[in-house]
């Protein structure tokens, strides 16, 4: 008998910053992940602004890949990886960049 559960997380690293995360396990092996890191845009055409998907890791389609998304919200690039990330570890990432754009007086 299959034993499924669906996990969601919404972690925020910032007040603009977010990560969503979906995690479908079968028998307790992660059968499908899906992490978006989101940046909340104030430039968008809402008057309140919205939040805007910069990057997806996922396994759509058995494939285990990460997508990135350019300011016009289109998929600019997918990008094949070799190994599933885990959610800890796509979090890390995310903290790096954002600390490198701080270095970099970016934002």
């Amino acid at each position: 008998m299959k034993n499924i559960s669906i996990l969601k997380h919404r972690i925020f690293l910032q007040k603009n910053d977010l990560i969503e995360a979906v995690e479908i396990y079968e028998n307790e092996i992660l059968k499908y992940y899906s992490y978006l890191y989101k940046i909340w845009d104030t430039k968008s055409q809402h008057d309140q602004g919205m939040w805007r998907t910069i990057m997806r890791w996922d396994n759509f389609e058995e494939k285990t890949h990460v997508d990135i998304y350019g300011e016009s919200r289109n998929l600019v690039r997918q990008q094949p990886t070799t190994e599933h990330k885990s959610l800890k570890e796509v979090t890390e990432l995310i903290k790096i960049f954002r600390r490198n754009l701080v270095a970099m007086d970016v934002l």
